[in-house]
């Protein structure tokens, strides 16, 4: 059984949510888990406590925590932000700005 293990801390749910699809598209499975008091908060600082986190499976850290690095740095997945894409599992179009389908919740494939 994987422990899970916290990979990063989003400054809103928005956010984590946004990592969470980043990490799917590279086939990461992730989990957030909303920070107990980020809908009284929203977007004011906070703290551990208070902001929502992205979590993933002990195995899967290290490479969750390269497409973290890529994502703070403005990396791959900023990149191809600009490009419209294809889903591969229903076809819809979608622009580059999503990291995942909104109609069969896929991850965007990631830059060869």
């Amino acid at each position: 059984m994987n422990n899970l293990k916290k990979v990063y801390e989003a400054r809103n749910l928005a956010e984590a949510e946004l990592v969470k699809g980043l990490l799917q598209a590279e086939e990461i499975s992730g989990s957030v888990q909303e920070g107990a008091l980020e809908a009284v908060f929203g977007e004011m600082a906070g703290n551990a406590e208070t902001l929502p986190s992205v979590w993933v499976n002990d195995s899967d850290f290290d490479s969750a925590l390269t497409v973290v690095d890529d994502y703070k740095r403005g990396g791959p997945p900023a990149a191809q932000a600009g490009n419209d894409w294809i889903c591969p599992r229903c076809g819809e179009k979608l622009q580059g700005q999503f990291s995942s389908c909104w109609k069969c919740n896929t991850g965007r494939p990631a830059i060869a």
